[in-house]
C-alpha cells in the first residue's frame, strides 16, 4: 500500500525563466499561456535640489513642531511624524523618516559637495503604495517637499522619479493585475 499522498503529487513543466510556477496535489491536468505585461513597482520620489544637507531647511515655530504626513492607500492611517526646528535639515528628516519605521524608507543623494536630494521610496510595490506628502505647521518645509499622487506623475516640490504600478498578467487571455509580483491561487479547481 501507498500513501495516497505519494501518489496524488503534480508538477509543472515550462520552457519560461522568467518567472515560475507551483502546484500541489489537487490540481487537474492543464495548458496555460501565461504573458507578463507589466512587473510591480514602488514608488519614488525625489526632492528639489539643496545646497547643504545639514542645513535647516524649515522655518522656526512657536512651538518647536510640525508635522511631515506621509498617506498611502494601502495603509489604514497616514504616517505622522513630528519634527523640531533642529530636525528639518536633509539629515534630520531622513533620520526621521526611517526611524519611524513605516511603509517608506527615506535617503540622501550627494551629487557632490554643494548638491544634495531628498529621496522617498514607498517599501512595497504597487498603486495602493503610492504616497502624498504634506507638512503642516511649516509652510516653508511643505513648499520644498509637499506631493499629491494623482493621475500621472503626480504634482508638488517633489518629484516622481519611479510610478507605483502593479504586476499584470494575461493568463489564457485574460488580465489579471496584483500590487506585488507574486500570484497567488491563480487556479482553483473543484472536487
Amino acid at each position: 500500500m501507498t500513501k495516497a499522498s505519494s501518489i496524488n503529487k503534480t508538477s509543472v513543466s515550462s520552457t519560461n525563466t522568467a518567472f515560475t510556477a507551483t502546484t500541489d496535489s489537487k490540481a487537474t491536468n492543464g495548458n496555460y499561456s501565461v504573458e507578463v505585461k507589466t512587473l510591480a513597482t514602488a514608488q519614488s520620489l525625489i526632492s528639489g535640489e539643496f545646497a547643504s544637507n545639514t542645513a535647516q531647511q524649515g522655518s522656526a515655530t512657536k512651538n518647536n513642531t510640525r508635522t511631515l504626513t506621509i498617506s498611502q492607500p494601502g495603509q489604514d492611517k497616514p504616517l505622522e511624524i513630528k519634527l523640531t526646528d533642529d530636525q528639518t535639515s536633509l539629515v534630520g528628516i531622513r533620520d526621521a523618516i526611517n526611524k519611524a519605521n513605516g511603509n517608506v524608507g527615506a535617503s540622501i543623494i550627494k551629487v557632490d559637495d554643494d548638491t544634495y536630494y531628498l529621496s522617498i521610496t514607498a517599501k512595497d510595490t504597487g498603486t495602493d503604495a503610492k504616497m502624498t506628502i504634506s507638512v503642516t505647521g511649516d509652510g516653508t518645509l511643505n513648499g520644498k517637499l509637499n506631493y499629491t499622487s494623482d493621475t500621472g506623475a503626480g504634482s508638488g516640490a517633489m518629484t516622481q522619479q519611479t510610478a507605483a504600478q502593479n504586476a499584470s498578467i494575461k493568463l489564457n487571455g485574460m488580465t489579471i493585475e496584483r500590487q506585488s509580483n507574486t500570484f497567488l491561487t491563480l487556479l482553483t479547481a473543484l472536487h
